[in-house]
């Protein structure tokens, strides 16, 4: 390495830029593991929410599925918002809304994550 001017210079820049690429990567860790750890006091009773964050290494690496977009729609998204809400003719009454109005309840969240 000392011969080639060029390689040495490259050597250099690679081995300077370890440590901020480190301190990058740390730091994304750790916001990942706070949002993991909220995954798992969310999600962990929902119907299907024992495969996704049933614990702090299933909820990180779902996580990072989220984060690298790996199948997310199909895997992620579609059993958390997969619950369906059934509104009572009470509830329409409180609420003034008309049960000939009520839709699939899965439209709002479906239309969010598209």
């Amino acid at each position: 390495i000392g011969r080639l001017k060029s390689l040495r210079e490259v050597v250099n820049a690679l081995s300077a830029a370890m440590i901020p690429v480190l301190n990058a990567f740390l730091l994304v860790l750790l916001v990942t593991s706070i949002y993991a750890i909220l995954g798992v006091d969310f999600f962990q009773e929902r119907e299907n929410g024992d495969s996704l964050f049933g614990t702090f290494t299933i909820a990180l690496f779902t996580m990072f599925q989220l984060s690298t977009f790996d199948g997310w729609a199909s895997t992620l998204a579609e059993p958390i918002f997969s619950e369906t809400v059934t509104i009572t003719a009470e509830e329409h009454e409180q609420a003034g809304t008309s049960p000939e109005c009520d839709g699939d309840t899965r439209v709002l969240p479906d239309s969010l994550v598209i």
